[in-house]
Parts: structure tokens; C-alpha cells; sequence
């Protein structure tokens, strides 16, 4: 190998290296970013189930008040 082959060679190899780390840099900042949205997914999941099994407990207790009072309404109305 001469020595004007050498600059080109070593600033291929630099340049490959160089694009390498961009490469990896990249791909793990999409794995950063994928298990951030992941985490974030599970928790508002977990939120979200957690706030519906709430309003679904108020709703039945609603349902059965609202059942009482039609059971009341309408043994009045008998009786009339």
C-alpha cells in the first residue's frame, strides 16, 4: 500500500466508524423512546382500569338506588 492510499483508507475506516456510532446512537434512542411509550402505555392503562372500575362501582350503586326508588313508585301507585 502506498502512502497516498493510507489518508483515504484511514478516512474511510473513520467515516465507516463514524457512521457506525450515528447508527448506534440512533438505534438506541429508538429503544429509549419505544420503552418510554411502552411504560407510558402500561401506566395509563392501569390508570384507565383503575378510574372505569371506580365509575363502574358508582353506576351500579346509581342502578340499584334508581331500582329502589321504581320499586317504590310503583308499590305507591299500586296502592292508590
Amino acid at each position: 500500500m502506498s502512502s497516498k492510499n493510507k489518508p483515504a483508507v484511514v478516512s474511510s475506516n473513520a467515516a465507516a466508524v463514524q457512521q457506525d456510532w450515528a447508527n448506534r446512537d440512533f438505534t438506541q434512542s429508538v429503544q429509549l423512546g419505544v420503552a418510554q411509550l411502552a411504560a407510558f402505555l402500561n401506566e395509563f392503562e392501569a390508570t384507565t382500569r383503575g378510574k372505569l372500575s371506580v365509575l363502574n362501582g358508582k353506576l351500579s350503586k346509581l342502578e340499584r338506588r334508581m331500582e329502589f326508588v321504581e320499586a317504590t313508585l310503583h308499590s305507591v301507585d299500586k296502592g292508590a
